[in-house]
């Protein structure tokens, strides 16, 4: 969780794509994965990341969406699982406040 995020640019991208690219960024292996619900219970998220560990950026990313919370989990063999919870019932776009 201490991987550093140089600057990553997310511009409307549905939650799971933008954990994906925010997982590549930190350098993790491509082989963990992301779970979410239903697409219906997220929107589309925008941020800029900019000199932020792993850490901040998944913490960033769900308070962005603003009703999403995240979990990593690492597999026995050493894979992740980064898994993402939605209490949204609608889809929409979401964002900055």
């Amino acid at each position: 969780l201490d991987r550093t995020i140089v600057d990553l640019e997310i511009s409307s991208m549905t939650i799971d794509q933008a954990a994906q690219r925010i997982l590549q960024e930190s350098g993790l292996p491509a082989v963990g994965r992301v779970l979410v619900g239903p697409p219906e219970e997220y929107g589309k998220v925008s941020l800029h990341l900019k000199k932020v560990t792993l850490l901040e950026a998944l913490n960033q990313l769900v308070k962005t969406d603003g009703m999403a919370a995240w979990a990593l989990e690492y597999t026995k063999d050493k894979n992740y699982v980064v898994d993402i919870h939605s209490w949204r019932k609608r889809s929409g776009r979401v964002g900055p406040r």
